[in-house]
């Protein structure tokens, strides 16, 4: 999947657009202007122009990605490698819920109130152990 691919298929779904009516490519664009239908489209435009095993290909080709230093040595290339990693991931297992825990404190809560929201969130304490670690200094 190169720039040629992709400009091939460009031209193509130009090609398409431009079969349709005045009114469906009207429909088209106002259906472009919805964020929630932009991915459902692309993802259409992709598949019919790219198929799985292309895409694989290249996903591939990331887990074996390398980079020349200015030396010539050639080392694995860690960054193309972990973004590989997470899309075979993504599409074999699937991605993981993103988990944001948030916790508010009042300056005027007792220290026991204190004590027991720590304790009960391990996040919040190792939060708390780096801030005043940074401020020993």
């Amino acid at each position: 999947m190169n720039e040629q691919d992709i400009s091939k298929a460009v031209e193509a779904e130009k090609k398409a657009r431009g079969a349709l009516s005045k009114k469906q490519r009207q429909k088209a664009r106002y259906d472009l202007s919805n964020p929630s239908s932009i991915s459902p489209h692309l993802t259409g435009v992709l598949a019919k122009h790219f198929p799985p095993e292309v895409i694989a290909e290249h996903i591939s080709q990331l887990l074996h990605s390398t980079r020349t230093l200015k030396d010539g040595t050639e080392l694995p290339d860690t960054r193309s490698i972990e973004a590989g990693l997470k899309l075979v991931l993504a599409y074999t297992v699937g991605t993981p819920v993103a988990r944001i825990e948030t916790k508010n404190i009042n300056v005027d809560v007792p220290k026991e109130d204190v004590r027991a929201m720590v304790e009960g969130s391990p996040a919040l304490k190792a939060e708390l152990l780096e801030i005043i670690g940074e401020n020993k200094g």
